[in-house]
């Protein structure tokens, strides 16, 4: 997951331009990013931030905790395509993760966890017969092309967000981050599906 493919989405015209923003260094990336104490940042290039691709699962983190602390003793928070839970009982999640795969593509039973789907979302740039989407693989800047769908179950919905993007991008890369966060991942290409890893 790579926080700072914003220009590259504003080139390809998948996000607009910032208002007033100096332009951003095209060798910028994640490792530009320094964080400091006290809740400040330091960017060693000019840079634009897109935290898209984990803003969602990081709000439903944070409305099932306002739910935890007011004393609730089950709930679920859904933002579509992210959802997260907890309670003493489960509930069966049916996923639909791309035209292709018709009926439901599996269903998973959700305990104290958290959800998030993402979907390789194609659109023609203009004329040309190219066709990019939002999605980018950090590790060499190009759009995510394959017909791809993906949910991550994880403790935390940020991070199961995150861990979409990852596994869209490269599976066999994404397959060892499930590990490393004790998450698991049901992948559909094309029309069939595959569970990836289960934690």
């Amino acid at each position: 997951f790579d926080p700072t493919i914003a220009a590259r989405l504003v080139e390809w015209k998948r996000l607009p331009r910032p208002l007033d923003a100096a332009s951003a260094d095209p060798l910028a990336n994640w490792r530009d990013i320094e964080l400091l104490g006290d809740a400040c940042v330091r960017f060693k290039r000019a840079l634009w931030l897109d935290l898209g691709g984990i803003a969602k699962g990081y709000a439903v983190d944070r409305a099932l905790a306002v739910l935890q602390a007011t004393g609730a003793c089950a709930a679920c928070v859904n933002a579509g395509g992210d959802l997260r839970r907890f309670g003493s009982t489960s509930e069966p999640i049916e996923l639909r993760l791309s035209p292709m795969a018709g009926e439901a593509a599996a269903v998973v039973e959700l305990g104290n966890a958290a959800i998030a789907s993402s979907a390789v979302d194609v659109q023609l740039d203009g004329l040309e017969p190219r066709v990019r989407s939002t999605h980018v693989n950090a590790r060499n800047g190009r759009s995510v092309r394959a017909h791809r769908a993906v949910s991550v179950v994880a403790d935390s919905c940020l991070v199961a967000d995150a861990l979409t993007k990852v596994v869209l991008a490269d599976a066999r890369i994404g397959k060892r981050m499930l590990r490393r966060h004790a998450a698991s991942a049901f992948l559909v290409e094309g029309a069939r599906g595959k569970l990836l890893n289960d934690a």
